[in-house]
């Protein structure tokens, strides 16, 4: 299963005990809703959610809902089908209201959560955290989908929009935001394995940018190294080498007999060792004298 799909069945696993809360999450359903004459028809994308709003209809307003399978460019879906006049008269008032900036009201706690589940069971999705960050609703009608941008705005979530051939989007893609949308939601095990798959990506992250510092500095090292025993080998050829003071010669010499080394082995190598300053120093001057044979 996918990770959108573990969400759902968690979010619709949570109960909802009191009759304000089922009317908020059946509110949060509404906006996916697509009316036909007296009756409102849902498309799920799975099994839990299409239980979760047969039973909340069922517990608020005494109604069975009719459900059946249907498939839609290569996927199947969940048809839910309701007929009941304080269901329609919900669902008008929220056509009257869409695009008004207007906070749905609760009236607990839970109520909000509540509401939000209802709202990602009926269109929402959202990717795995251990590859990308986006979570998003989608809804095919104007009216429902103004519904929906002004009542995330209006929790304190307000979305990006976008448009899809389906109908609009909303989404986010900050991790924080997703993270708490998500425990906001009811979600204990998945909002884990989102913090846990943040965890894996920044020590990912971390390791790799040591492995590209770790590169840039060898290939720094190596460019260095190859510019100093080239300068090396000119002073050789000119004859110039010998004429330089006795610590320049030593470390040329160490240097050509240790072209792999690093900075700190080869300052070791010297008798007495000398610190990384004084010998990055000597090759400088090493580099200066072949400048001049050059120049000359």
């Amino acid at each position: 299963m996918s990770f959108a799909e573990l969400l759902r069945a968690e979010l619709a696993s949570v109960p909802v005990k009191r009759p304000c809360c089922r009317k908020s999450m059946i509110a949060g359903f509404l906006p996916a809703a697509i009316k036909t004459d007296q009756t409102l028809v849902w498309q799920l994308q799975s099994v839990p959610a299409a239980d979760t709003l047969c039973d909340l209809v069922r517990l608020q307003y005494g109604v069975e809902a009719r459900r059946s399978r249907v498939g839609r460019c290569g996927r199947h879906y969940e048809t839910v089908s309701v007929s009941s006049p304080s269901l329609l008269k919900q669902f008008r008032r929220l056509e009257e209201g869409a695009g008004q900036t207007k906070e749905p009201i609760f009236s607990c706690d839970g109520c909000r959560s509540a509401f939000l589940r209802g709202m990602f069971l009926s269109a929402g999705t959202v990717n795995d955290p251990r590859r990308s960050v986006h979570l998003e609703f989608l809804y095919a009608d104007e009216l429902s989908a103004r519904y929906a941008d002004s009542s995330l705005s209006c929790l304190g979530y307000p979305p990006r929009q976008m448009k899809r051939s389906r109908g609009t989007g909303f989404y986010y893609k900050d991790r924080g935001t997703v993270e708490e949308l998500v425990a906001l939601m009811g979600s204990h095990q998945m909002i884990f394995r989102m913090m846990d798959g943040r965890i894996e990506r920044e020590i990912r992250n971390n390791e790799n940018r040591a492995t590209n510092c770790d590169t840039r500095n060898i290939s720094r090292n190596v460019a260095a190294t190859g510019r100093q025993t080239a300068a090396i080998e000119k002073l050789i050829a000119g004859g110039r080498l010998e004429s330089l003071p006795t610590e320049l010669r030593i470390t040329a010499k160490l240097r050509m007999e240790n072209p792999e080394a690093s900075l700190e082995t080869l300052a070791k190598l010297h008798n007495p060792p000398v610190t990384k300053s004084g010998l990055n120093h000597r090759l400088r001057k090493l580099l200066e004298e072949a400048d001049l044979i050059s120049g000359s």
